[in-house]
């Protein structure tokens, strides 16, 4: 069977094992792992390389996925704030096995409840998101919106932010900052 999308998992067959009361999907094996083990195990994910991923994703998943298409913004808007965060939304991938706390964050989830933008995040990725995250269908942007939004945000370069910064004189008010390691998104700080 030829896969049409290179980089997307290739779907097999539905599978029973005997005596099981679920069913199994048998994908084709992916030799990197999954998305959540890569920004896991990935000591840096910077701004750009979050954003080239962002814009092949959804791209590719359009026309080739097989999710009702209500749900596919919140999909991606999960998975945007996902790879800003480098962890599943709620810690849900902790959650997984254990049915009460899954349980107890849908009301959260369904009262409007949603992870924090991460410190650094560009602002027209995090509005971008939470735009997918509203609760009204009618709400969310189509999937073309969100296309047309996410190829016309452009990575952050360091050196125009550094020359915006001499030409307004206020390099100084800078140096003060703190350093990029007390915003480890990573460390428990940014738990909840």
């Amino acid at each position: 069977m030829a896969n049409l999308y290179p980089n997307i998992i290739q779907f097999y067959e539905v599978t029973k094992l005997k005596g099981e009361m679920n069913y199994s999907l048998v994908l084709e094996y992916a030799e990197g792992g999954t998305l959540g083990k890569y920004l896991r195990e990935k000591i840096i994910f910077e701004w750009e390389s979050q954003l080239k991923f962002a814009k092949k994703f959804q791209v590719r998943c359009h026309g080739c996925m097989l999710i009702r298409e209500s749900y596919l913004e919140i999909f991606l808007g999960a998975i945007f704030w996902e790879l800003t965060s480098c962890r599943s939304p709620f810690d849900f991938e902790t959650k997984n096995n254990d049915p009460f706390e899954i349980f107890k964050i849908k009301p959260d989830i369904l009262s409007g409840k949603r992870e924090k933008p991460i410190s650094g995040t560009d602002h027209k990725f995090i509005t971008l998101y939470k735009k997918c995250w509203q609760y009204e269908p009618d709400e969310r942007p189509d999937i073309h919106q969100v296309i047309s939004e996410i190829i016309n945000i452009e990575p952050i370069n360091g050196q125009n932010f550094e020359e915006e910064i001499e030409s307004e004189g206020k390099l100084d008010e800078y140096n003060n900052m703190p350093s990029c390691d007390d915003y480890d998104i990573n460390s428990d700080k940014y738990k909840f």
